[in-house]
């Protein structure tokens, strides 16, 4: 083990934070938010087994191409919190023109008692390993990258969340903002009715694209070359975006395990010309009507009621996960078409209302666009930032 990965444990008063070792260590961190969400009727709890894989590097995606740490603080002898630190190589290499960016790191998993002396230890371990691999700031939360589950909630904590979205009590934004972090980005959530309807301009814009492109819903007999096309688009719409990441295939390939069992086709809109998929509209039931139930565990009468519901698509809710156009097509209204086609299929299904998320505050083009369309911010997500001090860094 090199010297930069070596982290010693870190106090603060009688809060003592180290790193998560072993499988009692990495038990404790998956199981704290147990304890902290067991009276929150909104937390929606994440399956175990599912975890665990996740933030193995033998097993989970991440890390092919980031390295990650994980710490505990604990409070005479009782877990009060946990953290990762972690950085993304590819993030950095992408991102490579921009120096503050190709030498920043990320923090997430971020769960903690209302103890702000165990809050700033744990951030303050977190910035010790980033500053050992050379990192000059740190960016969160994201688990692990925003291309997972990104963003503190700070606005809207009436409701659960959507599916593949994030929960954290209120207090979490004191906790973080008095640690010295500072708003990067918000990430807005919208709420949008099925029984809105599309503004005549919307419309009349949809129609002129249907001389240009073609569209149809995924074919699941040919997923897996469906899912080759998407990350094209994907990676090709994204690029230019604050925060973007290329998705690699072993990655897309993991969501769309995760999540095939529980699709609606009728939800997914391919548009094409020429026989190339150039724009694409994922949009998924929010299962966690159901996980919610389920309390982060695979039982066989959790998961039977879970796909039951997915075969006989019985949601009130889902979320409009990715509309992803190819940048040259941007103007051509293939984007209104891929709205107006899955508006049309969310009603046929049954589904009460949507929800878009998350949209990136920066983005005025997509802001303007879902606004005209009827729709309302109801919750918000934040990204932080905190400068990493040039004497805490070295070189990995």
């Amino acid at each position: 083990m090199s010297r930069a990965a070596v982290v010693p444990p870190r106090t603060s008063s009688s809060v003592v934070v180290s790193p998560a070792c072993g499988p009692d260590g990495m038990r404790a961190f998956v199981d704290l938010p147990f304890r902290l969400y067991r009276d929150d009727p909104n937390w929606v709890a994440p399956f175990r087994t599912d975890l665990t894989r996740q933030l193995d590097p033998a097993r989970g995606p991440f890390f092919d191409h980031g390295r990650a740490r994980y710490f505990l603080a604990r409070r005479d002898d009782r877990v009060v919190g946990r953290i990762s630190a972690h950085v993304d190589r590819a993030f950095n290499m992408f991102h490579a023109d921009e120096p503050e960016a190709a030498a920043g790191g990320f923090w997430g998993f971020f769960e903690c008692d209302d103890d702000p002396d165990a809050a700033c230890a744990l951030f303050d371990a977190a910035a010790g390993w980033l500053a050992g691999q050379g990192m000059s700031s740190m960016l969160g939360p994201a688990s692990f990258s925003l291309n997972d589950q990104a963003g503190l909630l700070v606005d809207g904590f009436a409701a659960p969340p959507m599916i593949e979205m994030t929960y954290n009590p209120p207090y979490y934004r004191r906790l973080v903002e008095s640690a010295g972090f500072t708003k990067a980005q918000d990430l807005f959530a919208y709420r949008l009715e099925s029984t809105a309807e599309p503004p005549a301009d919307l419309v009349a814009l949809a129609r002129s694209a249907e001389t240009l492109f073609t569209f149809r819903t995924v074919r699941m007999r040919d997923f897996d070359a469906e899912l080759e096309r998407f990350l094209r688009v994907y990676n090709a719409a994204w690029e230019r975006n604050w925060g973007f990441s290329p998705m690699t295939e072993r990655e897309i390939r993991h969501h769309a395990k995760q999540l095939k069992p529980v699709l609606d086709p009728n939800l997914v809109i391919v548009g094409e010309r020429g026989g190339e998929t150039v724009a694409v509209g994922l949009t998924i039931p929010n299962v966690n009507e159901e996980i919610i139930r389920m309390h982060g565990r695979y039982s066989p009468a959790g998961l039977a009621r879970l796909l039951w519901r997915a075969k006989r698509r019985r949601w009130e809710s889902c979320r409009v996960y990715i509309l992803g156009v190819r940048r040259e097509f941007r103007e051509s209204g293939i984007g209104a078409h891929l709205y107006l086609d899955t508006l049309a299929a969310v009603r046929h299904g049954g589904y009460r209302w949507g929800e878009m998320s998350w949209i990136l505050e920066s983005n005025d083009a997509m802001n303007r666009a879902i606004r005209h369309m009827g729709g309302t911010v109801y919750k918000t997500y934040r990204m932080y930032q905190r400068p990493i001090p040039t004497t805490m860094r070295t070189t990995p």
